[in-house]
């Protein structure tokens, strides 16, 4: 039986040693490079090549466990016919996202509950091809996140702005989220199916002309 295996020299893949010393019993033997291997006995190779077989076993597992690629984060995907981004009050980096064409049965509003990230996609319109990194604010009882609303935007834009107006017809018109628009570089804290994208940055964001609406796209909020 061997009782021992010292291995010295061995390569970066973890492949093969290319010396050993092997404790046989009582008797030491010295391998290097396979130089004395047709020296030893039947049973002494066929004791080393059932070891060397279960090292083999061992770094196959280990290789595999190492390259099994990391779960992929919720994404919750929401996407818009159309709608609007626009700064809050004139302070950046406080934005609204206004989403239209959703369906209301599907959506729940006021949940949430820290600052998730998010990475809008802007699918037409001068800005097309382009995204924005943000963090959604967190709801409250005066505001809830997100809302349905209804605001007046485009052609027939009276004055009123972006604020919800309550107790109109049509409340889930638009779907609206507060967030906080990041820089391109906060992109290292998404996840990697996020991460490939031709960021837009403040003053040039999407949605900053006076009553633009931004035509399709996408807001995806990683949830974990």
């Amino acid at each position: 039986m061997v009782l021992g295996l010292f291995s010295c020299e061995i390569d970066a893949l973890l492949r093969r040693a290319n010396c050993f010393l092997i404790r046989y019993g009582t008797r030491i033997l010295f391998l290097h490079n396979g130089s004395y291997w047709e020296a030893v006995d039947d049973r002494v190779r066929e004791d080393l090549m059932k070891f060397g077989f279960g090292m083999t076993a061992v770094v196959a597992l280990l290789v595999v466990f190492f390259t099994i690629p990391v779960t992929a984060a919720e994404i919750l995907t929401l996407k818009a016919t159309d709608g609007r981004f626009k700064i809050q009050g004139g302070f950046y980096p406080n934005y609204l996202v206004f989403l239209k064409g959703l369906d209301p049965s599907t959506i729940k509003t006021a949940w949430v509950d820290k600052e998730y990230y998010a990475v809008l996609d802007v699918h037409e319109g001068p800005e097309a091809g382009q995204s924005a990194i943000m963090t959604l604010k967190k709801s409250s009882d005066r505001s809830p996140q997100p809302e349905w609303c209804k605001t007046e935007g485009g052609e027939n834009f009276e004055g009123k702005g972006i604020t919800c107006l309550k107790n109109a017809e049509g409340l889930t018109e638009q779907l609206r989220f507060k967030v906080k628009v990041k820089w391109p570089d906060s992109a290292a804290a998404l996840p990697a199916e996020l991460q490939d994208r031709t960021w837009a940055e403040y003053p040039e964001l999407p949605g900053r002309r006076e009553f633009e609406e931004l035509g399709a796209f996408d807001l995806h909020i990683v949830l974990d």
